[in-house]
């Protein structure tokens, strides 16, 4: 099972059966152990995506998670609880973007929130490309900050949310397929296009 960066417990489906189990029998409390599960990997996925200010990215947890609460009496276990959880989040980052005005260019922050602990896993040091992505191997947290950021916030979000998705929760092609409603062969291509996008505009900022 896949075990999200600073998920601080997230996706257990045997505890999350029960908490859902719990919660759906009436019992409330349930539902604040799986938000304080859940809160700070939805808040760090939101983080990465969108960007934006803490007060934001907050008010855009709360949204979530008052989603979550409104269907989970009806969630039935066919899909695994933490992946509909993300699929929310993903889609109320991309219901508040589609609702701007003009398209800003959305940033991803690479000082991710801390965690419970009040730690910071450094996704950067993470490698983002595959093999054949030389270039992109060498990049480093904190070495080329501001060149990421100016070369993420060109990518598609539609490409964008599949790169951080594995990238950085180290969720498989067929767990981001079923969250975004596509096929795995479209995660693939959509991650390979981001890569090639990325390195793209990298190549132009680095001349």
């Amino acid at each position: 099972m896949t075990v999200l960066e600073g998920s601080g417990g997230a996706g257990d489906e045997a505890r999350d059966a029960a908490l859902l189990a719990r919660f759906q029998a009436g019992d409330d409390t349930a539902f604040d152990e799986l938000m304080s599960i859940y809160y700070r990997p939805v808040l760090n996925l939101i983080y990465k995506f969108k960007g934006s200010s803490a007060k934001e990215a907050e008010d855009t947890a709360q949204e979530v998670f008052l989603h979550v609460y409104r269907a989970l009496p009806r969630f039935e276990l066919r899909a695994k609880l933490f992946t509909y959880i993300y699929k929310v989040t993903m889609n109320q980052c991309f219901k508040e973007r589609k609702k701007r005005v003009k398209d800003i260019p959305v940033q991803v922050s690479l000082d991710e929130p801390v965690d419970s602990q009040g730690s910071s896993s450094r996704p950067w040091q993470r490698e983002l490309a595959d093999t054949e992505d030389t270039p992109l191997q060498k990049i480093e947290y904190g070495e080329v900050r501001d060149e990421l950021r100016q070369a993420l916030a060109k990518i598609d979000s539609e490409m964008r949310a599949p790169l951080i998705l594995n990238r950085f929760y180290d969720m498989t092609y067929e767990e981001i397929a079923q969250m975004m409603g596509i096929t795995a062969a479209a995660v693939r291509s959509r991650i390979h296009r981001a890569r090639q996008t990325l390195l793209k505009h990298l190549q132009k900022l680095w001349g």
